[in-house]
């Protein structure tokens, strides 16, 4: 199936900055809106194969271009803009990628980190809407080192599929969503179909283990869309609580990118190992509560399975 436009194929309904996608039944002169991407250069927490990584955002580019019709920024232009920021790719966290691309005037960013963990490598990459700093499209691939070079095609791989299934926003003149003609207008969820959830994490070591982990702040993202910043977690083998407060009855996935944190509580940087987004039901009158742990060993940490508790359900419910 051939994707028509990189706002139905790339970040799943990035908004074009300024720019109104015309209604249905529009002229059929007026031009087609396209959202604009810059392919940003992927952060290397391994220290291994240096040109292969610094080549990643040419080789995403070769993947992305595939389909015909997607419009990106031209690496150089990023390269440019990276040095007049005087911005390197060490230092590249979320808030620098997001600052970066609206300093070179595109709709969306697509940015990555590149880790090792035992003998296994990992490529993460996410696409963001610069005006909104949401997450719209995830994708990861693990290999071992004898197929590293895999990972370009399988992440490419991911992207169309995730991407082609996606349904463009159409907007009218002042930027709101015009909903399709088939859809009813969606009642709000009274505060009965509310849900109380509670986030908690700790953070441990092995018992021989010198290894040290940083204080940590946790971006918390329901359904992609931002929840908000955690408390810094600072001590080991407790749990800290992230985030308390009310979500909708109903299916969410869950997304936590965890980050270093200075002295004053300030996020550094996101830290080379993320957990898994974890999806989760609750239903109407729950009290719930979703534990995880980060456990440190030798030279690199995990992240454990999370735990989804009710407080108020019965075994039979």
């Amino acid at each position: 199936m051939r994707l028509k436009s990189l706002l139905l194929i790339l970040v799943c309904g990035l908004t074009p900055s300024g720019r109104a996608a015309p209604a249905p039944g529009g002229p059929a002169s007026e031009p087609k809106q396209e959202t604009l991407l810059a392919v940003m250069d992927i952060l290397n927490n391994t220290g291994e194969f240096p040109t292969f990584v610094d080549g990643m955002p040419d080789m995403l580019i070769t993947e992305l271009l595939e389909t015909g019709d997607v419009k990106l920024v031209e690496r150089t232009k990023v390269q440019t803009a990276m040095k007049a920021l005087k911005l390197e790719t060490s230092g590249l966290t979320q808030e620098r990628n997001l600052e970066l691309g609206k300093w070179l005037g595109v709709d969306g960013i697509l940015f990555g980190t590149f880790n090792r963990a035992g003998d296994k490598y990992r490529l993460d990459v996410r696409a963001i809407d610069v005006q909104t700093g949401k997450i719209k499209v995830a994708a990861s691939a693990t290999c071992g080192k004898a197929n590293v070079l895999d990972l370009i095609p399988d992440i490419g791989r991911q992207l169309r599929i995730k991407l082609s299934t996606a349904v463009p926003a159409v907007r009218g003149k002042d930027g709101a969503v015009i909903p399709p003609p088939s859809a009813a207008p969606v009642p709000a969820k009274p505060e009965a179909d509310s849900v109380s959830l509670e986030i908690q994490y700790k953070m441990g070591v092995s018992l021989l283990s010198e290894t040290s982990i940083p204080h940590q702040r946790v971006r918390i993202y329901l359904d992609n869309e931002l929840l908000g910043v955690s408390p810094v977690v600072d001590d080991l083998n407790r749990y800290f609580s992230l985030y308390k407060g009310k979500v909708a009855a109903g299916g969410h996935t869950v997304s936590l990118i965890h980050g270093s944190a200075d002295r004053q509580g300030r996020w550094v940087r996101e830290l080379g190992n993320q957990p898994e987004p974890f999806s989760f039901n609750v239903r109407k009158g729950d009290r719930a509560a979703i534990q995880y742990r980060m456990h440190a060993h030798e030279e690199w940490f995990s992240f454990k399975p999370f735990e989804l508790n009710y407080h108020n359900r019965n075994d039979g419910d």
